[in-house]
C-alpha cells in the first residue's frame, strides 16, 4: 500500500520500477517502491503478519511447511 495515495497516480504505464533489499525491508515494513524512468521514490507498506512475512521468504506456504 502506498503511503501516500497520491504516488499511485504518479506511476504511468511503461516506468520501470524498482524495489532493493526487499527481504529486509519486507520484515521491516520500511519498502520502497523506485521509479526508475522518473527519478522518483514512493514509500510503501505492507499488513502482513509476521507468519505471512515467513511464508514469503520461505518462497511459499509449501516451502514453508517443509522447513
Amino acid at each position: 500500500m502506498f503511503e501516500n495515495k497520491d504516488d499511485y497516480d504518479k506511476i504511468a504505464a511503461g516506468d520501470l520500477l524498482q524495489m532493493d533489499q526487499v527481504r529486509k525491508r519486507l520484515v521491516e515494513n520500511r519498502l520502497v517502491v523506485r521509479n526508475v524512468t522518473k527519478g522518483e521514490e514512493y514509500p510503501v507498506k505492507h499488513d502482513l503478519s509476521p507468519r505471512q512475512i515467513d511464508i514469503l521468504l520461505a518462497g511459499g506456504l509449501l516451502e514453508y511447511v517443509k522447513k
